[in-house]
């Protein structure tokens, strides 16, 4: 079974306008979208599905039917592939990603002293206040993603595991500042 990531275009003129973006092979059956969006998720693809911050914004995950894709999809035979094995194959030091940070030297030297302090590399220290950051700024859990937290949830009071790295977060801040003075 396949299984396609495609994008819609909204066109008032032309009408909505489908482009496969990734297909996924060798689907087991019995899989449903949801499954195929998790394994997405987990493999670090999603967001090359998002638009404006929406994960899978103007994207849909379509299936093959018994006759084929359903109509109107275009570049399905351009589209990249993923075998679904390939999908949920452990990630490897190649699958990482890398971002290059320009610090001063003095916030080099801060950070560096706070991860030494908290006897963790400099990476998972800033891994750590990246994951706060995000947790605290924007609601999204780095451990889980697709789970964006509401900053006006139902009862419009924090949860105790958000308080908890909201702390942690200040904790690692105010202990990054004061190594730097």
């Amino acid at each position: 079974m396949r299984y396609a990531v495609v994008r819609v275009i909204h066109s008032p003129i032309a009408g909505d306008v489908r482009a496969a973006r990734l297909v996924v092979a060798d689907v087991p059956d019995k899989t449903t979208v949801q499954d195929v969006a998790a394994a997405l998720r987990e493999a670090g693809r999603a967001a090359d599905f998002s638009e404006g911050g929406v994960e899978f914004g103007n994207h849909e995950i379509r299936a093959e039917g018994r006759g084929g894709w359903p109509k109107g999809i275009a570049s399905l035979e351009d589209a990249p592939a993923v075998r679904w094995a390939a999908l949920l194959a452990p990630p490897t030091s190649g699958d990482a990603r890398r971002i290059t940070l320009r610090l001063a030297p003095a916030k080099h030297a801060a950070y560096t002293l706070a991860a030494d302090r908290q006897g963790i590399s400099l990476q998972q220290w800033c891994e750590a206040a990246l994951d706060g950051a995000a947790q605290a700024r924007i609601g999204i859990d780095a451990a889980a993603p697709h789970q964006v937290i509401s900053a006006a949830s139902t009862t419009g009071k924090a949860t105790g595991a958000e308080r908890a790295r909201a702390r942690a977060l200040a904790a690692a801040e105010a202990e990054a500042d004061g190594a730097a003075q």
